[in-house]
């Protein structure tokens, strides 16, 4: 068919309809990949593997996993079983009576419990004769105090001694973290790490305790949690500083629900803002705000070094604001946006994936080395790929018409236009290529916000924040957080404020490994 023949009998009127018609027609298009993508990438979500790692096709010794091979059938499935009939009987439940002894005002314990009886005579009497002071009466204190897997009560005996000769009274009280508290530092050390380490929320250790037949109002749980963070926030301070005073940070934000919203009748939205230092020592800041001025508030105007982040404009931002700091990018998250692509282009996609994978090989293999042979491969191997990869993403971009809301255009838009970020690590070995490190230690407050969902207030996020800090840094030492807990709990008041440094994790660990405190619970 001649088409040049029925173009001739077109008026303006229909061309300018069949534009329209071809303008709506590309509308549709897009807006159809656009639902397409996001429909696949629920299913991701819902259906698919959470792991990012990918198999090497390339090797010969690829091996299926476990039922890879083949797909379920609709009728191999089990058939569903007949439902039952259940019937319940509404009734007020009888209450058990449990035979409960009493001690001082808000602690029961019942017989079940073990009680170690630890009689304290004033310091003053040691070398005296009896005849030189009597007893005039004796009070007693029962303290909580726990070990693994088990509570058990130390009761304090205290005489009140007269002295004759000076006609004084005088006891001895017990050394407690908290004086009123009627909990010892190894169950405030638990409770930390039972929550902030092990994602065990407060009221479920309330309903261990009950279980052991330990009688105590849940919000002294809480409290004590809080009066902790209060007693270590000087040393979350002199840690944070600690952070701050690196060559080389990360950076990243995780939300968190924190603080209630009485007009939307629902939890407000916070954010952990975790800073990783070349110390290996992390902190998690918390701001209720999202907004760029946060990474100012965070870091400060003083900081000079390197910044490792995703592609947040905070960031970038901040360093170009700041001529002391240097902003560098991270492959991990470059590799992710190429990742999003690849139902649309996979070839492409492969492609791109097949250069960073050959960076990462050959970080892999310079890993532990010193800093200078690390900057000998980076300058003669890493540098020749990160060339031929940005060359290329140039050449494709120039050569494919790709729509603008294809997401291979946009996973190429995105990392040219951090060019610059991603090839600081080339001319600095001790900026990693990534921030995987830190989205490591931000698990912990994921795995945690799956247990106790949310903080109530903004002021219990902070609290977590510092709590999480100092138990995260401890395992990146190697340092048992129960053990320093235990111990720092206990040093923190009498220690000089112009040596709170002393007590940060990284310094804790050579300044009192062999001079460590222990909770009375250890002589049980």
């Amino acid at each position: 068919m001649d088409y040049s023949l029925v173009a001739k009998d077109l008026t303006t009127e229909d061309i300018i309809k069949l534009l329209k018609e071809s303008e709506q027609l590309k509308s549709l298009q897009e807006e159809f990949n656009e639902l397409k993508n996001q429909l696949e990438w629920f299913k991701k979500q819902i259906f698919g593997k959470k792991s990012e790692k990918r198999k090497d096709i390339t090797s010969p010794n690829i091996q299926l996993s476990l039922g890879e091979q083949f797909e379920s059938k609709e009728e191999d499935l089990p058939k569903p079983e007949e439902k039952q009939t259940i019937t319940y009987q509404r009734g007020k439940a009888k209450k058990k009576k449990i035979e409960e002894q009493v001690n001082d005002k808000g602690l029961r314990f019942d017989s079940n419990v073990e009680v170690k009886e630890v009689t304290l005579m004033p310091d003053e009497v040691k070398y005296l004769n009896e005849s030189e002071y009597e007893i005039i009466n004796t009070k007693e204190k029962c303290v909580l105090t726990q070990l693994p897997a088990s509570y058990k009560v130390i009761k304090y005996i205290q005489p009140v001694v007269k002295l004759k000769q000076e006609n004084k009274l005088i006891s001895k009280q017990a050394e407690l973290v908290f004086e009123k508290s009627y909990l010892d530092v190894s169950v405030i050390s638990n409770l930390l790490v039972d929550k902030f380490l092990y994602h065990f929320p407060l009221y479920r250790q309330h309903q261990k305790m009950e279980r052991a037949g330990i009688k105590l109002a849940r919000a002294v749980l809480t409290n004590t949690v809080h009066k902790s963070a209060d007693l270590l926030n000087l040393v979350y301070k002199a840690h944070l500083n600690s952070i701050l005073s690196s060559q080389v940070l990360a950076m990243d934000e995780v939300p968190i629900k924190a603080g209630v919203n009485k007009n939307k009748n629902q939890m407000n939205k916070g954010y952990f803002w975790p800073i990783f230092g070349d110390k290996k020592e992390v902190a998690f800041p918390f701001d209720p705000s999202r907004q760029h001025k946060v990474v100012f508030e965070v870091l400060g105007r003083d900081f000079k070094g390197t910044l490792i982040s995703d592609g947040y404009e905070a960031y970038t931002n901040y360093t170009k604001e700041l001529e002391s700091v240097e902003h560098a990018g991270c492959y991990s998250h470059t590799r992710r946006k190429f990742l999003e692509a690849e139902s649309d282009e996979p070839e492409l996609v492969n492609k791109a994936l097949s250069y960073i994978r050959e960076l990462y090989l050959i970080e892999k293999e310079i890993k532990g080395k010193e800093s200078k042979k690390r900057q000998e491969i980076r300058g003669a191997r890493s540098k020749q790929i990160v060339d031929e990869f940005f060359v290329w993403l140039r050449k494709i971009s120039a050569e494919k018409a790709l729509l603008p809301t294809n997401l291979f255009t946009k996973a190429v838009s995105y990392t040219l236009k951090r060019e610059k970020t991603l090839r600081v690590f080339l001319s600095n070995p001790e900026v990693p290529i990534d921030t995987n490190y830190i989205e490591r230690e931000i698990r912990s407050v994921v795995l945690g916000r799956k247990n106790w969902l949310f903080c109530t207030t903004e002021i219990g996020a902070e609290v977590a924040g510092k709590i999480y800090s100092l138990i995260a840094t401890c395992k990146l030492l190697d340092i048992n957080p129960y053990v320093y807990f235990v111990d720092v709990l206990q040093r923190v008041s009498s220690h000089p404020v112009s040596r709170i440094d002393e007590l940060i994790p990284r310094n804790w660990k050579h300044k009192f490994k062999d001079e460590l405190l222990v909770s009375e619970a250890e002589n049980f």
